[in-house]
């Protein structure tokens, strides 16, 4: 652990960037979601750490008095692999926006990060914008947008602007583009700063939001596959770095999972975490003993088909 604390700031300077390297190469065709974009979806969770005087007094209480002090993981996660691009821990109480404009720098060209409504905000979608990076953001009844305010030539009915009224003495509005979806229970509001149609359709942008059911599972595997729901360090410094080591053991479990599985032009978004973690152990606790390559093993690592007639236990759930 002290070698860990006193090397820790490799982890983000030499590791990381590696790697967002591994997956670039591992994703191959799929790195090129849909249309010519490179789609990343954000978003965040809270993780528990053991209710010590140290962790209280440096990540807070939870919701309640009674809840445990918890850690705040905010992940970018590549759409087409499944698998982690980035991450920030931080206390629970820090915004995960602020987060988020930490993680800017090291989104690839051509990306589309793809966000739910916590994420719209002023501040984040300019610097967004300013970074030159594109995203894809669902919108409430709790932002206002204006119209028809002649700021731009090619104005059309789906151009709005974003400009709270608080800022616009000082600040510029956002020119955006507001895209209307229908769904089961009434219509979905998505809001882009790709304004032209022929780039980002109103297919193409129900298509990725839709995508971004794959980050609640992946945080679902993280929590309940491996068990990683409480982190089980006393101190606050360990308990980070240990929640560090469990977001690149998983990423580096995905990596060699879902090569093998593209190796046999498989769709890697099939890939079980439970099934890789098996493969992993039993070549643990067998190595003397000669086997087909792990890869190999790995590639064989889905979900399963079958239907089900009532739902699995929680406990018990194939991610």
């Amino acid at each position: 652990m002290k070698a860990l604390r006193r090397n820790k700031n490799i982890l983000s300077d030499n590791i990381m960037p590696e790697l967002r390297l591994a997956v670039r190469q591992t994703a191959g065709s799929e790195w090129w979601t849909h249309c010519g974009w490179i789609a990343l979806t954000v978003d965040g969770t809270k993780m528990d750490v053991p209710r010590t005087e140290a962790n209280e007094n440096a990540f807070g209480k939870g919701e309640n008095d009674k809840s445990h002090p918890q850690m705040m993981l905010t992940t970018i996660r590549h759409v087409g692999t499944g698998l982690p691009w980035d991450w920030r821990i931080d206390p629970a109480r820090r915004d995960e926006r602020h987060q988020l404009c930490e993680m800017i720098d090291d989104l690839p060209d051509r990306a589309l990060l793809i966000a739910d409504a916590l994420y719209t905000s002023y501040d984040l979608l300019s610097t967004l914008i300013q970074s030159g990076k594109n995203f894809l953001v669902r919108i409430g009844s709790n932002v206002r947008l204006l119209q028809d305010l002649g700021l731009v030539k090619r104005q059309t009915n789906s151009t709005v602007y974003l400009w709270p009224k608080y800022l616009q003495e000082n600040y510029p509005p956002l020119v955006l583009r507001l895209i209307k979806i229908k769904c089961d229970k009434g219509y979905m509001f998505l809001l882009t700063n790709v304004r032209m149609g022929c780039q980002l359709s109103k297919k193409d942008a129900a298509y990725f939001y839709e995508m971004r059911w794959g980050t609640e599972v992946f945080f679902r595997s993280t929590k309940q596959t491996l068990e990683r729901r409480k982190m089980r360090c006393a101190a606050p410094e360990q308990a980070m770095l240990e929640l560090q080591g469990t977001m690149i053991g998983m990423m580096v479990l995905g990596l060699m999972s879902v090569r093998g599985i593209i190796r046999r032009g498989k769709d890697p978004l099939e890939w079980s975490v439970a099934a890789s973690l098996k493969v992993v152990r039993r070549a643990i606790n067998n190595f003397r003993q000669k086997s087909i390559s792990l890869i190999c093993e790995l590639g064989n690592c889905i979900k399963d088909q079958y239907v089900r007639n009532n739902p699995k236990e929680i406990g018990r759930a194939h991610v």
